[in-house]
């Protein structure tokens, strides 16, 4: 993880940015004055912010939140971009309350993982339960999360918008530079595709062994059934992955939620 610090100069009066590579640092996440600094502030989500943006600008909506935190003026605050960049920013008013940012520091990928991880999760009956997956992914450091139709899942339409709204929220509440990607499967001949992207592939299973018993440093992707798990034919089809490891959870019957979040907690704290 990096970050850059900002050196602006006056170029035919507009301020420019100009990051030399002897202002390159490595960002060390323990580095605890930092992380202190930062872990304590507030986080804005600007989805078209870059990094060659001095000032960006607070849409609408972002504007309400910057508001309803009551940051004054002076104050400093976080932003993310949601594509691995989160900007240190000073805030301004003018006369009429308006705000305005001025970048300060950048940070690459900040709170992210340095391994992709994810889950394949099946839809759900109650749409309340996949959101708690989807908002409890993004703030573990979930990547991607794929929402299939397997044989014993629901096929209530997905709501792709109100997912999102919650990935950005949760995104903002743990201060990450990514925004969780979810992405439905129709067409499970996409399976083995996406499965191949993945150095370890992990099936929660009654039969499988302890996580703690495991060591997994790479790209992995967790499968979680549906209520009722999956289908053994679904099961026969996961048996064939060479790079498959089954993980057991406990003797307790836990919900899809539960063992999701579960075994993405466990990964996490394997690799943070």
């Amino acid at each position: 993880m990096f970050f850059y610090r900002i050196q602006i100069y006056e170029n035919s009066q507009n301020k420019q940015i100009n990051i030399y590579e002897n202002t390159l640092f490595y960002y060390n996440f323990n580095d605890f004055r930092l992380k202190n600094r930062l872990i304590k502030m507030e986080c804005l989500y600007l989805e078209d912010f870059s990094i060659g943006d001095l000032t960006p600008t607070v849409p609408g909506q972002e504007q309400k939140h910057l508001k309803a935190l009551r940051i004054k003026n002076g104050e400093e605050i976080l932003v993310t971009n949601g594509k691995g960049l989160v900007a240190l920013c000073r805030v301004s008013y003018d006369k009429n309350w308006n705000p305005s940012l001025e970048v300060k520091e950048l940070y690459e990928n900040y709170g992210e993982i340095k391994f992709n991880f994810s889950l394949w999760v099946c839809n759900l009956h109650h749409k309340d339960r996949l959101e708690t997956i989807v908002e409890k992914a993004t703030e573990l450091g979930a990547v991607e999360v794929f929402i299939p139709i397997c044989q014993y899942s629901q096929t209530n339409k997905i709501d792709l918008i109100r997912l999102n709204k919650i990935a950005v929220s949760a995104m903002k509440q743990s201060r990450r530079a990514n925004l969780l990607k979810l992405t439905p499967i129709f067409d499970l001949n996409l399976k083995e595709e996406i499965f191949n992207k993945f150095k370890y592939i992990i099936l929660l299973d009654e039969n499988g062994e302890k996580p703690l018993n495991t060591r997994i440093e790479g790209d992995t992707l967790i499968l979680v059934g549906p209520e009722g798990g999956f289908h053994q034919d679904e099961l026969d089809q996961f048996g064939i992955i060479p790079n498959l490891q089954k993980w057991y959870l406990g003797p307790r019957r836990l919900r899809t939620e539960t063992a999701a979040i579960k075994a993405l907690s466990i990964l996490t704290s394997m690799n943070e």
